[in-house]
């Protein structure tokens, strides 16, 4: 993640999908390789089989994580706050409102990206 804030310098969307990419990439591959008896090895965000690092400052973290803290903050489940952080899942703080598709409203931003990168990118002070 230190890499996306700070070299490449990306916002949170721009930064959401070049991950979503990179998944997505590394399922395909991980398919190509399927064996029954290791059953499904493909990584899934939304289920936090997947850590999102900093290595230049020492943090990692899984949306479980994230989903715990939400849940606890706002009173809300921990499985629904987890699948809002990944996909098609955009917040609106000023109307309080989830939806499936970002409305365009300035302050409406993807889960992930309201939640997850926007606090992560204030962890990565600038170089």
């Amino acid at each position: 993640m230190d890499r996306c804030f700070l070299e490449l310098q990306v916002d949170g969307e721009e930064a959401y999908q070049t991950f979503q990419r990179v998944i997505e990439n590394a399922n395909v591959i991980m398919a190509t390789y399927e064996d029954p008896l290791l059953g499904d090895v493909m990584v899934y965000p939304e289920k936090g089989t997947v850590a999102f690092s900093a290595g230049l400052h020492g943090w990692a973290f899984t949306l479980t994580n994230f989903a715990k803290m939400y849940a606890e903050k706002f009173k809300v489940d921990e499985a629904k706050m987890m699948e809002r952080l990944w996909g098609e899942n955009f917040f609106d703080p000023a109307t309080k409102k989830w939806t499936s598709k970002n409305t365009g409203a300035p302050s409406c931003k993807r889960g992930f990206v309201q939640f997850v990168t926007s606090p992560s990118s204030r962890l990565s002070p600038p170089a």
